[in-house]
């Protein structure tokens, strides 16, 4: 099912499925801020990163001696969400049947989108509420789409990071590449993304600017903090994921054992792992 929320400025339009948002369009002038979803190139639009950010090495995890099974990105973004709360311009969709995916992952939690207009677009929050007795080991991620043309990304700051990238296995690889070298402005070309995406850690800039050839609109999408930045598209699509993340993939040589994984958070029981970011359009 899908929900609409507007104010004065922008609408936005959130599916149950995943909590996603699909749709954040400016009431100026119509300009769509979020990819559309073309299957020619990926039918994704925003989706929500839980409970693990990425790839895990052979596809799951070993939890206090015990293997369990889970997918790349985790399971929320194939989760359908209830309506929590809903105001003209709000929308809270949350999901708390953990017993649905106890088989692959055994913690008691209850996971949130928060979905709030502004004046200059849409600011979402990601929760996950530990309602269990014991610590539950988690991430975060998101990992919305933007439309942009022969995009470029200017940060804030010249920054000097290089990516970590990612083998046939899909896996981080130890080697690094370079990214940026004190420059803020990073060019996506149409061979960019040939060999996956890019994560980048230790990012001074706090946002990133899209620019796309195609609009004399710039799309601003804040980081809110997350120690990890994914940039990724298919390989010439009019698009650039900004995947702000508070987790991330296994590396090639990670042990298999959760606690052991980069990237992961110990929240205590009644406590709460949150990432909010901003989509803002100018």
């Amino acid at each position: 099912m899908l929900y609409t929320i507007e104010n004065e400025f922008f609408r936005a339009v959130l599916n149950d499925r995943g909590a996603e948002l699909t749709q954040l369009t400016a009431k100026a002038d119509g300009y769509e801020i979020i990819w559309s979803g073309d299957p020619a190139y990926w039918t994704g639009h925003s989706p929500l990163l839980f409970p693990f950010v990425g790839k895990l090495k052979n596809n799951g995890y070993t939890y206090r001696g015990k293997r369990y099974e889970m997918e790349k990105h985790g399971f929320a973004r194939s989760t359908n969400f209830a309506v929590a709360e809903q105001s003209a311009d709000a929308i809270t969709l949350a999901f708390d049947d953990w017993k649905l995916y106890e088989a692959s992952y055994p913690f008691r939690y209850r996971l949130s989108a928060n979905y709030q207009l502004t004046q200059q677009g849409l600011r979402f929050t990601y929760c996950a509420h530990n309602l269990g007795d014991e610590a539950m080991v988690c991430s975060l991620g998101a990992h919305p789409a933007i439309n942009a043309t022969d995009a470029r990304l200017v940060f804030p700051c010249a920054e000097t990071v290089d990516a970590e990238r990612f083998g046939p296995d899909g896996l981080r690889k130890a080697e690094k590449e370079p990214f940026l070298y004190n420059s803020a402005v990073y060019p996506v070309l149409p061979h960019t993304f040939d060999h996956d995406a890019y994560t980048l850690k230790g990012l001074k800039s706090d946002y990133v600017d899209v620019h796309s050839a195609a609009s004399a609109h710039v799309v601003r999408v804040t980081f809110g903090g997350a120690p990890y930045v994914g940039i990724w598209a298919k390989s010439g699509a009019p698009y650039v994921c900004i995947e702000p993340w508070l987790g991330l993939d296994d590396a090639h040589d990670h042990d298999g054992e959760l606690t052991h994984k980069e990237g992961v958070h110990v929240v205590q029981p009644g406590e709460n792992l949150s990432l909010t970011l901003e989509i803002q359009l100018f």
